[in-house]
């Protein structure tokens, strides 16, 4: 009878201690040294330009004392011109530095030109502006992301903003009950990337009576191309008043006629200030 119990008694204490290691806590991980990797900033060069804004490789060494590769996953950054700060954001970045080692990064950043103080202005001196930043590398350890400080001062180009003419004024219908007329203009992009597509606020005199204002979408231009824009006006001889209607309906009829503009483009929230003022040809029929 004892000798029958034995097999039950040994798959009794196999399925209780099978059951005690089921349970017991596994031990933890050993922790992974982490030591923060130098980071010496060596250039910041123009990568591409357009009218929006403009691309700028951020040249890094970086030396890993660690004994596993530690990736570069972003660079923060805060930049100022003329002290006060014009853009902050993160740049992704997909690169691993190997270890016991220094090695070269490069991450790109894109800084758009709207965000300039004054752009406008300084885009119609052509000079350059003085930037600073202040930022951070970010690497992935196995302690989870570390941020470490860098920071860098430089110049950067401002485009050269569009520039308006007069091209002619086209006379459509010269009447007691109407008078409508386009005025033409062109649009010059002297730049050497295409100018997006933009509008144009605006208010038009012909012999100095105020004839219409409003806003009127401009076309993209080609680099170092142009474009023509046609602004019609039409004006309603009971609403103007008869010494307007004198005054434009014989300014029409001339072979010249005196035309004033006053307005602001944009294009890519970039501010123009445009005014015209001129005596323009009437396009023939």
């Amino acid at each position: 009878m004892r000798l029958a119990n034995r097999p039950t008694i040994a798959a009794l204490l196999v399925t209780a201690l099978a059951a005690c290691a089921s349970h017991a806590p596994r031990p933890a991980p050993a922790n992974v040294p982490v030591y923060p990797p130098i980071v010496t900033f060596r250039s910041a060069t123009v990568a591409g330009a357009a009218f929006d804004g403009i691309t700028v490789d951020v040249g890094l060494d970086v030396e890993n004392p660690n004994d596993y590769a530690l990736p570069v996953v972003r660079l923060s950054h805060a930049v100022s011109v003329d002290g006060v700060q014009a853009w902050s954001g993160n740049a992704p970045a997909s690169v691993a530095v190997a270890s016991r080692g220094r090695y070269p990064v490069t991450v790109p950043v894109f800084l758009p030109y709207a965000s300039v103080p004054d752009i406008g202005a300084r885009m119609a001196s052509g000079q350059p502006f003085a930037y600073r930043v202040s930022g951070a590398v970010g690497f992935q350890t196995p302690a989870g992301v570390m941020d470490l400080p860098v920071g860098w001062e430089g110049t950067l180009p401002v485009p050269k903003p569009p520039q308006f003419s007069f091209e002619g004024i086209d006379v459509g219908a010269l009447g007691a009950l109407a008078l409508s007329f386009d005025v033409l203009l062109r649009v010059q992009n002297p730049n050497a990337f295409p100018l997006p597509p933009g509008k144009l606020g605006h208010r038009i005199a012909v012999a100095g009576a105020a004839v219409g204002s409003g806003e009127r979408k401009l076309p993209p231009v080609g680099p170092g191309s142009t474009a023509l824009v046609a602004i019609p006006v039409q004006i309603n001889p009971f609403g103007a008043g008869a010494g307007v209607v004198s005054a434009v309906g014989t300014a029409l009829q001339g072979a010249e006629v005196p035309v004033a503009l006053e307005g602001q483009a944009t294009f890519a929230g970039i501010p123009i200030p445009v005014h015209l003022e001129s005596r323009i040809a009437r396009k023939k029929k």
